[in-house]
């Protein structure tokens, strides 16, 4: 029961409900766990929203039913939502595959588990921009939650399509110097090199007249992040990243750091040597892409992406019902021959989802050591005033977390009736609800 209810649910402390789906017109999600008082530019939503989009001018933009007000978070979970621009004749209707499946389209799994072809569609799936949208929102204010926090930085890129080079493309990166506004440059393609990208539009256009589809990579790199981020085993950062990542559709692959090129290397090749710089304990190389045992080093975080051709190609093709009759399935109408720069974004918001509820569950631990996106090689290097600061802010969120709780208990309180039953099922109810409260502020009290 509990997989089913948490299928459309990412995060632990920063959590994202995706609801909606492909053809249903709507899509939006619920975002949870971000502190109050973060001041959210919407413009630079809308303009992050907008590189999802086939067709920028066309998207309607998308609206926050609760959880801001006057540009901030108030603390309450943020209802964002999405409707369709396009028109219904787009849409698919699941009736004519439930007895011919599409290929590599899931129709097959899906007429299984839920008894129609698509009984549940992913809000974040790549062929259709209306359900992209307002998971790239949430990930948007999460970012700016972590630039706030940490000073963190995320940006992707298309490293390769099709036949074209990688080596080419990662030799005119600088990772520490990319940029989001670099990458537009090269809009649609978003290689943020323009010699590569026009390798990357003739091999999409070549797709394009043959109504076929094509894949590649993304490479995406975080910068200024503290070191000790993430938990060891299971809760590692890179496989809380690989989870995510891969629950997106079309992704096939992930990497971090030489990722597979660090099996044609020897260990005296392939380690990162520590040194010394300052008050920082760096490493001269960052073969393991920013995370070691699960856990931030504190360099940049690098990974690459495999981004599978779509299926939803524009070709007739041949496909089996359950019954073994075979007919012809038609070309798709979300046919676009190449959804990978269009996953830019969305690789970015999944990243900036993650990273947040990471982070989060990281100071909920107490463990930093970082302040302001500084790493300290030695806690005792820490300036007092630095300290002095952190201090004064945790001392004010639990006064605000106090506050909220009280009046909470208020509320509740008000509910409970004079005149009923102490055993009956409503009075118990409320009666344990005060006491949940109460035990958190108590709690939040002592430490």
């Amino acid at each position: 029961i509990h997989q089913r209810l948490s299928m459309s649910t990412i995060g632990r402390l920063v959590r994202v409900t995706l609801f909606g789906d492909v053809d249903g017109g709507t899509a939006g999600c619920i975002l949870e766990g971000l502190p109050p008082q973060l001041a959210i530019k919407q413009d630079s939503i809308v303009k992050q929203c907008i590189r999802c989009a086939y067709d920028q001018e066309s998207i309607s933009p998308v609206r926050f039913l609760s959880g801001i007000e006057q540009d901030k978070l108030i603390g309450t979970p943020v209802a964002i939502l999405h409707s369709a621009s396009s028109s219904s004749a787009n849409r698919i209707n699941p009736a004519s595959y439930e007895a011919l499946p599409r290929p590599s389209l899931a129709d097959a799994c899906h007429m299984v588990k839920f008894g129609r072809p698509s009984a549940f569609c992913p809000s974040f799936c790549p062929n259709e921009p209306t359900c992209q949208i307002p998971f790239v929102a949430a990930g948007f204010i999460a970012e700016q939650w972590l630039k706030l926090q940490h000073g963190i930085e995320i940006v992707a890129w298309v490293t390769t399509v099709g036949s074209t080079q990688e080596n080419t493309i990662k030799e005119t990166v600088n990772f520490n110097e990319i940029t989001r506004e670099e990458v537009e440059t090269t809009h649609p393609w978003r290689s943020g090199n323009v010699e590569i990208a026009d390798k990357v539009a003739k091999e999409i256009q070549f797709c394009q007249d043959e109504g076929d589809t094509i894949g590649g990579i993304i490479t995406c790199v975080c910068r200024n992040v503290p070191a000790g981020i993430g938990e060891p085993v299971f809760d590692g950062l890179d496989a809380r990243l690989a989870q995510a990542l891969l629950s997106l559709p079309d992704i096939t692959g992930i990497q971090f750091g030489t990722g597979f090129d660090g099996t044609r290397c020897y260990g005296s090749q392939n380690n990162d040597i520590h040194k010394k710089f300052g008050s920082q304990l760096c490493t001269e190389t960052n073969h393991c892409g920013g995370i070691q045992a699960g856990m931030s080093t504190g360099e940049n975080i690098v990974f690459s992406i495999a981004v599978r051709p779509s299926p939803a190609i524009n070709q007739p093709q041949i496909s089996a019902s359950f019954s073994g009759l075979e007919k012809v399935v038609p070309s798709s109408p979300h046919y676009h021959a190449c959804t990978v720069p269009y996953l830019v974004p969305i690789i970015e918001a999944v990243t900036a989802l993650t990273l947040a509820d990471c982070a989060m569950i990281h100071l909920a631990g107490g463990t930093m050591t970082s302040l302001n996106g500084v790493v300290f090689a030695d806690k005792n290097e820490a300036t007092n005033e630095s300290l002095s600061a952190r201090l004064n802010t945790e001392i004010r969120l639990k006064e605000q977390y106090q506050r909220r709780l009280r009046l909470r208990v208020q509320a509740e309180a008000t509910r409970l009736p004079k005149n009923i039953p102490v055993d009956s099922i409503h009075s118990v109810f409320l009666k344990q609800a005060i006491v949940y409260h109460i035990a958190h502020l108590q709690f939040f009290s002592k430490t």
